[in-house]
């Protein structure tokens, strides 16, 4: 009985260390490609989404964000790239959270992200959508966030500059094109927002660029 016992504690410990080093090795492999480990809770989102459950939803995918802007300081090491002060989630009723997790429910994941836009961007950009004339300290959160995520991608820039001057908040209009001229894809887009609209004190609907965006993806 004792040698049994003995015999199975070792199968215990054997097994238990093997799926130690296992985990091990998939943090180290997950640690070196971070594109991978992204993805991973992108898809985790999007399948929680599809089951309803917001709390998991919410929890991959505000993981998923933060890797995603850490992926971003690397890139951009002379770039301050901070997530809002202000968490756009907080707030949300528990339709709007519905209505969130719907969108993301719907996501293509193999089209995750380019050189250019993400889904994770695109995501951030329709959030902001079902807030306006509701809840515009959160449109605006999700839309510095969509920029945030992709940032050679023109479009989230240009919307929310068109958001600060429809409500005439000029300086921060220009200051979102500035943050956009960092970037070398997006700067003629965003110029000739400059040039044509915010110049002339001319705004865009909130959200004028909304078909455009959606068919991205």
């Amino acid at each position: 009985m004792k040698m049994k016992l003995s015999l199975l504690s070792k199968k215990i410990f054997i097994i238990t260390g093997f799926i130690i080093l296992l985990a091990i090795s998939e943090f180290n492999y997950l640690s070196n490609h971070p594109y991978r480990q992204l993805t991973r809770y992108l898809r985790f989102a999007h399948q929680t989404a599809k089951l309803k459950n917001n709390y998991l939803t919410f929890y991959f995918l505000n993981t998923a964000t933060h890797l995603r802007l850490n992926e971003l300081k690397s890139q951009y090491p002379d770039l301050v790239f901070q997530p809002p002060s202000v968490n756009p989630f907080a707030n949300s009723t528990k339709q709007q959270k519905n209505n969130y997790t719907n969108i993301l429910s719907s996501l293509d994941i193999s089209l995750y992200i380019d050189k250019y836009y993400s889904s994770l961007s695109k995501s951030f950009y329709q959030f902001g959508l079902l807030n306006i004339g509701s809840d515009e300290q959160s449109l605006e959160q999700f839309w510095k966030l969509s920029i945030l995520l992709s940032p050679e991608w023109s479009y989230p820039h240009v919307e929310l500059a068109n958001y600060y001057l429809s409500n005439h908040q000029i300086e921060l209009a220009k200051q979102t094109i500035d943050f956009c001229n960092k970037f070398f894809s997006p700067k003629k887009h965003c110029q000739e927002f400059l040039t044509t609209n915010i110049s002339q004190n001319q705004p865009e609907t909130i959200g004028f660029l909304e078909t455009v965006i959606n068919s991205k993806m």
